[in-house]
């Protein structure tokens, strides 16, 4: 059944809309999943409203029935409304469209893989430099897929995983956090030329603003606003030093 929020500015006509058979399953679970992880998205009640309401105010006009349409799986955007609706529920549009992994090719792929493993030395590095121990985990460890080295400071235990930013042709940096971030402090790492890096403290609720997870990460896309760094509103604090514990 359409549910009631939407339907209220729904004519007849559309309402049977509620009768149509799923077309596209698929992507209607990617909606679902994509819309889950939006912090001010309706639990399910008004979810089409909320997707044509965010349509508009980004510049592009659907009716409540074809966004209806969409969030069930009776149809699918194309071009650029698809583009669109990909950055308002904050996921990659190949995955959206067809569940789709986008990959760097071979050359950015292991550019990428060796900055992201010395991104991790260089956190460490400051954190050692401000004269605190630090260990990576044991192969048996459980938080192992979230945690990249632990370090004890001003007597607390601090959990980091550390997340190397790639920046995007519109000047936004793209980084993968892990699903279990609630259990670490993630640190983005930008390198804003050679042997320059800026440390930004990536808060959880950002993380959850973001997005799905598709392979084991969140997608958290951070643009810089003025003289402050921001991710779907929220703020992202830039890390000084490590002289102090950071929560």
């Amino acid at each position: 059944m359409i549910a009631a929020r939407d339907a209220k500015d729904l004519t007849d006509e559309d309402i049977d809309l509620a009768r149509e058979p799923d077309v596209d399953p698929a992507f209607a679970r990617r909606m679902k999943i994509a819309c889950d992880k939006i912090r001010d998205m309706p639990a399910d009640k008004g979810r089409s409203t909320w997707i044509m309401q965010q349509m508009k105010m980004n510049g592009i006009n659907v009716s409540l029935q074809t966004a209806y349409r969409w969030y069930h799986g009776r149809g699918r955007p194309r071009n650029q409304k698809l583009l669109m609706l990909a950055k308002v529920l904050g996921v990659d549009s190949a995955w959206l469209a067809n569940g789709d992994i986008p990959e760097l090719d071979f050359a950015e792929k292991k550019h990428f893989n060796a900055a992201a493993d010395a991104s991790v030395n260089v956190v460490m590095g400051f954190v050692q430099m401000a004269g605190w121990q630090c260990a990576f985990p044991e192969e048996d460890d459980p938080n192992r897929d979230a945690v990249h080295f632990y370090s004890i400071i001003k007597g607390k235990q601090h959990r980091f995983h550390v997340s190397y930013g790639l920046k995007e042709d519109d000047g936004s940096y793209v980084f993968s956090a892990p699903v279990a971030h609630e259990k670490c402090t993630v640190v983005g790492l930008i390198e804003t030329k050679p042997l320059h890096v800026e440390l930004l403290q990536i808060p959880s609720e950002a993380i959850e603003a973001a997005g799905s997870a598709r392979t084991g990460s969140i997608r958290v896309e951070i643009v810089k606003s003025g003289s402050a760094w921001v991710s779907k509103s929220h703020k992202v604090q830039r890390i000084g030093n490590f002289s102090q514990s950071l929560i």
